[in-house]
């Protein structure tokens, strides 16, 4: 079967080997296990951070935050909501592991929202939600930021 204007529609199993998305992650974690563990480190977060972001592939929440490996806790879910299982997240990493704050990240051109002012109000009701709820201290910290997909910049949301 032929698309024009861009060739074949389907593979020539005979010419072409078949590759998936699973056996190319397992070929790459093959290479990052023979290049050598990264030191380990404790479980506990070192930063005694948690990260929520949306699950946008867009978002790579270590790199841009300046963070590393074993530096924080992170949450992905669509939106970036909090919900009752990231709520029950939050109280295991604060009680099992010691984190005290959380920095919770919408982002421009969320495909859960209409708007970016649908997903700014949506973290805002979300860090509220976190410093409202009874399993976590009252010096427990929630900060609402925005990450902007197209510069990379991430602001503070006001909480109000």
């Amino acid at each position: 079967m032929r698309w024009a204007p861009f060739g074949p529609a389907g593979r020539d199993a005979a010419s072409e080997p078949v590759t998936t998305n699973l056996e190319r992650v397992l070929a790459a974690n093959r290479r990052h296990a023979g290049a050598g563990r990264p030191a380990l480190v404790d479980r506990a977060p070192a930063r005694r951070l948690v990260v929520l972001t949306c699950m946008d592939a867009r978002i790579d929440p270590l790199s841009a935050l300046g963070l590393r490996h074993g530096d924080a806790h992170v949450l992905r879910n669509a939106g970036a909501l909090v919900t009752d299982d990231v709520l029950r997240s939050l109280v295991v990493s604060r009680e099992m592991m010691g984190t005290r704050e959380a920095l919770l990240i919408a982002h421009t051109d969320c495909a859960g929202f209409d708007t970016t002012d649908a997903a700014v109000a949506a973290v805002r009701h979300g860090a509220r939600l976190i410093r409202g709820f009874d399993g976590l201290a009252d010096d427990y910290l929630a900060h609402p930021l925005l990450f902007d997909v197209r510069s990379g910049l991430v602001q503070p949301v006001d909480p109000a």
